[in-house]
């Protein structure tokens, strides 16, 4: 069913509170998306999934294939028939169950970029730039307002002078800059991005991705940007929702996904870590915990209220939060010796991975290489070392 009242304001709101520059520019409650395969089996693609994006901020999807975050960026965009609860564009639902209203796809007031670009072929460059305002609904825009707009979003990604080539006679890189161009061209307040980046080699990646960010800060419009690239979610993300198996796994800044991971699911997916499994044999209520585990008990930072004294878990850090030295660090509560295995020069930094006797440690710093077979100390800060649970919790 299609709902034709969508324009107005939903009930119980004035106009005047649509206006709201602090509003969420996109609201997504309770979402639930089933697919049934082949078998009969039921997969819950989109498992109550709720999050807004505020004006201005680029959210990120992130997570492996079959998480759920293509299936929830379509849903957002209507390409995609939820189960159940609600989405909000701008103040107005475009879906939800309760009230029986699905508004179609051309009429959510967003723009959307595809992996594969979906470029029209038999259209020129400025064609393809100008065919979202060509066929807006309203208001409607004149010849000359057209040339204009649309020269000028093609200037500002750097395709300018390509208005009469065709797509296939484009590289990857000038493709996916004629749909982003498609896509600004239309003013909407909210794009959403379809692992946009995947197709084109690192070095053109890199570059777009900074062009992405200088266009959202001038035009400041609101992004939802789907990948399973984390470097990619940290260089663009303002939040980064890190998804498994339809859920949320952890939501919030890159910096609180890197450094404060709630699981080791979305430590090992976000960066690599050093692991090591053992029992927890004290907690204090400030956080601080102490873990015996293969190499001695070990102090680090639980934050997790329903982790006990007695339960198996993990304490898990970043390579970088590794201090390595060639003698005994002074005062260090958590040191042993281990023995480099591996010496990488990787240019902006090296990497030793160490054994320390069944535990192999990896360090990352700009240190001098170190040869392989040397005795060395290491340490890891207690706020550096996260206590977690040792089974993810679904």
């Amino acid at each position: 069913m299609i709902d034709t009242k969508t324009m107005a304001a939903p009930e119980g709101q004035q106009p005047s509170e649509l206006a709201d520059e602090h509003a969420p520019v996109l609201r997504v409650q309770h979402l639930v998306k089933h697919f049934h395969r082949a078998g009969g089996a039921e997969v819950r693609a989109i498992d109550g999934v709720t999050l807004d994006i505020v004006p201005g901020e680029i959210l990120v999807l992130l997570g492996p294939s079959g998480c759920g975050k293509t299936t929830l960026l379509r849903s957002v965009a209507g390409l995609e028939s939820p189960d159940s609860g609600r989405i909000e564009i701008q103040g107005r639902p475009v879906y939800a169950s309760a009230q029986g209203t699905t508004v179609p796809p051309e009429r959510r007031r967003l723009s959307m970029i595809f992996q594969s670009y979906a470029l029209w072929p038999h259209m020129s460059v400025f064609d393809n730039v100008a065919y979202p305002v060509k066929h807006a609904v309203r208001p409607r825009v004149g010849r000359r307002e057209l040339t204009t707009r649309v020269q000028s979003v093609m200037d500002m990604v750097g395709i300018g002078e390509l208005g009469r080539q065709f797509p296939s006679q484009l590289s990857g890189g000038q493709q996916q800059r004629v749909a982003l161009a498609r896509a600004m061209v239309a003013e909407s307040q909210l794009v959403l991005f379809d692992e946009p980046m995947s197709n084109v080699d690192a070095k053109v990646r890199e570059q777009l991705r900074v062009e992405l960010l200088s266009m959202q800060q001038r035009l400041n419009f609101s992004a939802l940007y789907v990948t399973h690239d984390q470097g990619e979610a940290m260089g663009l993300g303002d939040r980064i929702a890190v998804m498994r198996d339809g859920r949320v796994a952890q939501l919030g800044s890159p910096q609180d996904i890197y450094e404060r991971p709630t699981s080791r699911y979305v430590a090992h997916f976000v960066g690599s870590s050093n692991e090591l499994t053992g029992t927890l044999v004290h907690r204090d209520p400030d956080g601080s915990a102490r873990v015996r585990t293969s190499l001695g008990v070990m102090t680090g930072t639980c934050i997790d209220p329903e982790v006990a004294v007695g339960d198996s878990v993990v304490l898990l850090w970043r390579p970088e939060q590794t201090i390595l030295s060639d003698s005994a660090l002074p005062h260090s509560i958590n040191e042993w010796e281990g023995q480099v295995e591996t010496a990488l020069f990787l240019g902006p930094h090296v990497e030793h991975i160490l054994c320390a006797g069944d535990a192999t440690i990896r360090t990352r710093g700009n240190q001098r290489l170190i040869a392989c077979g040397t005795r060395v100390h290491f340490s890891v800060r207690p706020e550096h070392a996260r206590v977690l649970p040792a089974a993810d919790r679904t």
